[in-house]
């Protein structure tokens, strides 16, 4: 930055404030916040795929959703147990984040890893992949803008998804 302007950029601060809009979703979703992920995806361009060599996925072939759009998603989607819990918890590790020169946009990719457990279901691995995020700073906050998330492995989703959903998300589906 040039000029006799001070650089005020804090990119601890953003860093941070990125970190929680990261794992914003694995905290809403695992306590069944359906109305919450909605929000946090809600304007969000979003696309997913499949395979851990799975090529980028163009910029064309992301949709954008309304909250009642995601919300229907994962209603559809997601089982909730009656407690409204999906008995799941969600792993985010590996973070990395990069900012433009510009510090107005940021891109983020992290690996994610899903735990479920159930009485009658005991405690394993059913899913990891990675996110690949893009976010924006706006006057009130960063938001994100782009999620691409990749499925790399699989195992049993049978208690965590609906029928007919766990084959897509399938690296071999």
């Amino acid at each position: 930055m040039g000029g006799d302007r001070p650089d005020t950029f804090d990119r601890a601060l953003a860093t941070e404030q990125l970190r929680r809009i990261i794992l914003s979703y694995p905290e809403l979703i695992d306590r069944g916040d359906l109305a919450g992920v909605a929000r946090l995806l809600a304007g969000v361009r979003f696309g997913a795929a499949s395979g851990r060599n799975a090529p980028l996925i163009p910029l064309d072939q992301l949709t954008t959703r309304t909250a009642g759009e995601v919300r229907e998603t994962y209603e559809n989607a997601v089982i909730l147990y009656d407690d409204g819990l999906p008995h799941t918890k969600h792993l985010v590790s590996n973070i990395d984040i990069a900012f433009a020169d510009d510090r107005q946009t940021a891109s983020s990719r992290c690996s994610y890893a899903v735990l479920q457990a159930l009485d009658d279901f005991p405690l394993q691995l059913i899913i990891a992949g990675r996110y690949e995020d893009v976010f924006e700073a706006t006057p009130e906050g960063w938001r994100l803008t782009i999620r691409r998330e990749y499925t790399d492995l699989v195992g049993d989703l049978s208690r965590h998804v609906k029928p007919g959903v766990a084959h897509q998300l399938s690296p071999h589906g």
